[in-house]
């Protein structure tokens, strides 16, 4: 069974980090307001002047949220850092792309150029450039959680590594509202065997 590709993996990371430290907030916070209302009823029915506001609790309260604002803090940007770093230790690929209305075109390093179907090597580090030609875009890969913006002379950049190989139609698709024929605007994504990939690629040259 093949493993979850590292981008997935990476936000699954952060995301339960953040359900975690939510969880944990909202145990502390309704574990305090329940304190704070039977230790109220206690007093008040001993005839004491009921909760008055504590140095103590104060401070472990700001201790409490200061700490869960620096870890979220810290899992996000140890999150988009991880993105911003494509792995060295893997065959690597750069494509080209150029996002029209409405569609995309695939540049391979030979020159070969598709329009409809990104085809990839399984463990390797694929890396996208984007730009567009026209208007905004936003090329998104949901398979594997990344996106990058799209923009007139502008290049961003993504990257992944496919875990498993297949066919996924329409896998790619743009994220940004681009004109009537943005629902369209989606490209097929196909995974082979790294000897798969070379035998393809060997046949695909300069068009």
């Amino acid at each position: 069974m093949a493993t979850l590709p590292p981008t997935v993996l990476n936000w699954q990371s952060v995301f339960n980090m953040y359900l975690v430290l939510g969880v944990s907030g909202a145990i502390f916070a309704y574990g305090l307001m329940f304190f704070y209302i039977l230790n109220g009823r206690r007093k008040s029915s001993t005839g004491g002047m009921g909760v008055r506001g504590g140095g103590r609790g104060n401070l472990l309260t700001l201790i409490v949220v200061t700490g869960i604002v620096i870890a979220a803090f810290i899992a996000g940007v140890e999150g988009n850092s991880f993105m911003w770093n494509a792995p060295q230790n893997l065959p690597t690929l750069t494509i080209t792309v150029h996002a029209y209305q409405w569609g995309w075109n695939f540049t391979y390093p030979n020159g070969y150029t598709s329009t409809d179907t990104l085809t990839v090597p399984a463990n390797t580090t694929v890396i996208l450039n984007v730009t567009s030609e026209d208007v905004f875009h936003d090329l998104g890969i949901p398979m594997f959680d990344v996106k990058a913006d799209a923009i007139p002379g502008q290049w961003d950049a993504l990257w992944f590594v496919a875990t498993q190989t297949g066919i996924y139609p329409y896998a790619i698709r743009c994220y940004e509202l681009c004109g009537v024929g943005h629902a369209y605007m989606t490209a097929n994504l196909t995974v082979l065997t790294p000897s798969e990939f070379s035998f393809w690629y060997a046949h695909h040259g300069s068009t």
